[in-house]
């Protein structure tokens, strides 16, 4: 089979790299994403844009957007990752309108992890089973709080791309993270998190595009433990928070890195 047609990926003009491994993925990575579409697609923009190609990152996601998931979390991280395909592409209008549809989508997700059954990992030890077991309660608890953080993380990138749109449409890029975005990306991902170097860098260098690529790769290790529930269960969020996109403003349309493709 084609793999620019397994991939969902169009076909586009010369020299515009997409698809897996077009983009420099390792070949091991398809197997280890299963058969999550959304998972591939986010990795595989992810690896382009640690490429220097946000275009091609662009195109992914686009192309990748007629996939629609079912569940709240998983449409929140496409809609969030589609609008930063169109602010990526100018086409502000559509950016704002799939970031607010992605803002409202994780609200949602929040507000539900009160009521929503969290077991424990399936792959966790016979002994922390039988913990869950006997404090099923107390392991609940635990586990919705770890929800609200990784919903809190995302939605943290979320409201950050959507300023990013306001601030295009203004004239400006220039943005900086306040501590309360900071700790959400910290308690959600962990303090040396990508997104957190991201932001740590005002304008473009190789760390963004290192941490893009470091970003990929932590998706593609993950991936064959984020088991779908379909009905945007625990496992849905987990992985609709992973997949979140944080953009950098340097990779907007006519940003000299933009235009010149990379910086390497």
């Amino acid at each position: 089979m084609d793999r620019a047609l397994f991939w969902g990926v169009s076909r586009v003009a010369p020299g515009v790299k997409t698809g897996l491994n077009a983009a420099g993925a390792k070949r091991s990575e398809p197997e280890n994403l299963g058969s999550n579409y959304w998972m591939k697609a986010s990795v595989d923009g992810l690896i382009a844009m640690a490429d220097g190609r946000p275009n091609a990152a662009a195109h992914i996601w686009l192309a990748a957007a007629g996939e629609m998931p079912l569940s709240a979390p998983l449409r929140a991280a496409a809609n969030n990752n589609v609008g930063i395909a169109h602010l990526i592409r100018a086409n502000r209008q559509e950016a704002s309108r799939h970031l607010a549809l992605a803002q409202q989508q994780w609200a949602s997700t929040r507000e539900s992890i009160a009521s929503l059954d969290a077991p424990i990992a399936t792959r966790s030890s016979a002994f922390h089973l039988r913990l869950a077991i006997d404090h099923h309660e107390a392991f609940t608890g635990i586990r919705r709080r770890r929800l609200k953080e990784l919903s809190a993380g995302a939605e943290a990138i979320t409201a950050w791309n959507g300023q990013i749109a306001l601030a295009s449409e203004a004239g400006g890029n220039a943005m900086r993270a306040d501590q309360s975005m900071i700790d959400a990306l910290a308690a959600a991902y962990g303090p040396q998190c990508p997104d957190i170097q991201i932001l740590s860098e005002p304008s473009m260098t190789d760390g963004v595009l290192k941490a893009y690529r470091s970003k990929a790769d932590a998706l593609t290790r993950s991936g064959p433990r984020l088991h779908l529930d379909s009905e945007g269960g625990a496992a849905d969020i987990e992985c609709a928070a992973r997949i979140t996109v944080l953009l950098h403003s340097g990779l907007l349309a006519g940003s000299p890195f933009n235009e010149t493709g990379t910086t390497r």
